[in-house]
């Protein structure tokens, strides 16, 4: 076996190192080839999933909203029946569950108020409710002129 150069070794020395380089860069190129397109799709794939958790969110929120809306509308006509027998506990239970799921409503909140008023005029019942009740309609609606009347009723 013929022993080889100082410069012949260094020669191949540099052409491994070279090779090396080469295939370090095509290793590179083709993991960059492969993981950009793969996060591309993990990106899509994601935010199609979250586009659709809104979306059923949102239909959840309308089904919930709906189903309320038919709660507080049997609610709001049973009192109706309630009042006609003069049934003013029924009434004013009546007006609270239709209250729980629409509290920002004027309607039920005005409507309350007055048959906790008549209740406490007529009865001496519910006088405490009756003020309570006046005070955070005239808060939350002070521009409203039938709570201004009410008001006068304290």
């Amino acid at each position: 076996m013929k022993k080889m150069s100082a410069a012949q070794l260094r020669e191949i020395r540099q052409q491994v190192l070279k090779n090396r380089k080469q295939d370090r860069q095509k290793n590179v190129l083709l993991s960059t080839a492969v993981f950009v397109p793969l996060l591309l799709l993990f990106a899509y794939v994601t935010s199609m999933f979250f586009a659709n958790e809104n979306a059923i969110q949102a239909n959840n929120l309308k089904l919930e909203t709906a189903t309320n809306l038919k709660h507080y509308n049997f609610y709001m006509s049973d009192t109706a029946i309630w009042l006609q027998q003069q049934k003013v506990a029924n009434t004013i239970f009546q007006y609270r569950k239709a209250k729980e799921l629409f509290p920002e409503k004027f309607a039920v909140n005005y409507k309350l108020t007055q048959v906790l008023l008549s209740s406490c005029a007529l009865d001496s019942l519910y006088c405490e409710d009756a003020r309570e009740s006046v005070i955070r309609l005239k808060d939350k609606f002070p521009d409203r002129e039938e709570v201004l009347r009410l008001v006068t009723f304290l």
